[in-house]
């Protein structure tokens, strides 16, 4: 705020406040340089952008030049930024980025840590693993230069993750290790100590990543984190290493099944998948598959039960991997069995709305076609995603709404589309009944 404040009072003809400013402005950077928090990152603009101006008001073209690159690369950092989560467009997010990253190298001004640490971070996300531990060992050397011993003990976790991620744990645990070695803050040490639990259990090494995750609970004790329950995980990661664990015996009879499953084998799966969940009852993977079986058999009834259990314990756990599938087999019971097509509607924009996904799309898009409410499956199914299963016969669905509300232009837009998809004799007769009566 202060900043802003005082970038508006700069006079170019006072050259004693332009000093004055210029000190106050390179404080704050030093500050925010120190500060762990991404918030403050949209503030260098500002500060760039009235260092830049400071200093052509008092003559040092170099330094107004220096301030100038980074205030662009800062800001070609922000359009990064929103290409990314806001357009959607990873690919031009990432020249972006890069672009951004590589150019700031003005060696007068001091380096933005900030903005290469959170390029490594969004680089780890897309799993460009060799990128992320290229740009690692960068702003290690930057580091090194500037004596940062700070960021070295943070980077040095950085190729823990890299490790991590292309599953050498080894050395995962190594640079995990180093990382904790100079390490103060608790939120970091819990983190590190809980990937190399992680890193441990990967290597079957059951006491090691036991001793790890105990660490984890004693920081998490102490504050470190509030939401995740690590008891829980230690305990799991312990059964899967036990051969005899029950988690063990459950996890068999869950792959038999779900290879019955695949092969259409619906009666010896489900005898899997309920056998299964005799020994780990709230297994949301065994439930789901059962649901499925059931559904398949046309064993109705019991497939509801079992999908109107998961989708409960799918809430309570908010764990809405297979709402898909729960939301789906309730929305067909009410709309098939039970002739009730609002009770329909609502499990099929309940499962929209946790997955919206073009099954569920789809789904919902029936039911309101079905209550002739074409507007509104128009709505949910102009956002199909082409990238998905069921597109096509989103496309099409869409094209006969336009169709039942007399758009004939749009429908014949959208037909054509579904053609190119599934160039059959049904959407070909669609598409010249639409244009006959243009």
């Amino acid at each position: 705020g202060l900043a802003s404040q005082e970038f508006a009072k700069i006079d170019s003809n006072d050259k004693e406040k332009n000093q004055e400013l210029i000190k106050s402005f390179e404080k704050i950077i030093i500050l925010l340089d120190r500060e762990e928090n991404e918030s403050f990152l949209f503030l260098y603009s500002t500060l760039y952008k009235a260092l830049s101006l400071l200093y052509e008001n008092i003559g040092n073209t170099k330094m107004s030049k220096e301030y100038d690159i980074a205030f662009k690369n800062i800001e070609l950092f922000f359009e990064a930024e929103k290409t990314y989560y806001n357009r959607r467009d990873t690919e031009k997010a990432f020249k972006y980025y890069k672009k951004a990253v590589d150019d700031f190298k003005t060696e007068i001004i001091p380096y933005n840590y900030n903005m290469i640490e959170k390029y490594i971070l969004q680089l780890g996300r897309q799993r460009k693993y060799d990128e992320s531990k290229e740009y690692t060992l960068k702003a290690i050397n930057r580091a090194k230069k500037d004596k940062r011993t700070d960021k070295l003990t943070e980077y040095k976790s950085f190729v823990g993750e890299y490790y991590y991620s292309i599953k050498q744990y080894e050395n995962a645990i190594k640079y995990y290790n180093l990382g904790l070695e100079e390490e103060t803050k608790l939120k970091n040490k819990y983190y590190y100590n809980y990937k190399i639990a992680k890193s441990f259990f990967e290597l079957k090494n059951k006491d090691e990543a036991f001793k790890a995750f105990d660490k984890c609970i004693k920081f998490v004790n102490e504050g470190a984190k509030d939401t995740f329950d690590v008891v829980s995980e230690k305990i799991k990661c312990g059964e899967i290493l036990d051969k005899n664990s029950n988690y063990n015996k459950a996890s068999i009879l869950y792959e038999k099944g779900v290879n019955l499953f695949k092969t259409k084998k619906y009666k010896e799966a489900t005898e899997c998948f309920s056998d299964s969940l005799q020994i780990l009852p709230q297994n949301l993977d065994s439930i789901a598959y059962l649901s499925q079986c059931l559904f398949n058999l046309r064993e109705y009834e019991k497939s509801f039960e079992v999908a109107k259990e998961g989708l409960t314990l799918s809430s309570f756990e908010h764990n809405f991997k297979y709402d898909d599938t729960f939301c789906s087999n309730l929305s067909n019971y009410y709309s098939e069995i039970e002739k009730n097509k609002n009770e329909a509607l609502f499990y099929a924009l309940l499962g929209y709305e946790r997955k919206p996904i073009n099954k569920m799309r789809y789904n919902a898009s029936n039911i309101y076609i079905d209550l002739k409410q074409f507007d509104k499956a128009i709505e949910i199914l102009s956002k199909s995603n082409p990238n998905e299963p069921l597109y096509a016969e989103c496309i099409d669905q869409l094209a006969y709404c336009y169709e039942m509300l007399k758009k004939y232009e749009k429908a014949v837009e959208y037909y054509e589309k579904a053609y190119e998809f599934n160039p059959s004799e049904e959407i070909s007769s669609a598409i010249s009944r639409c244009k006959s009566k243009l």
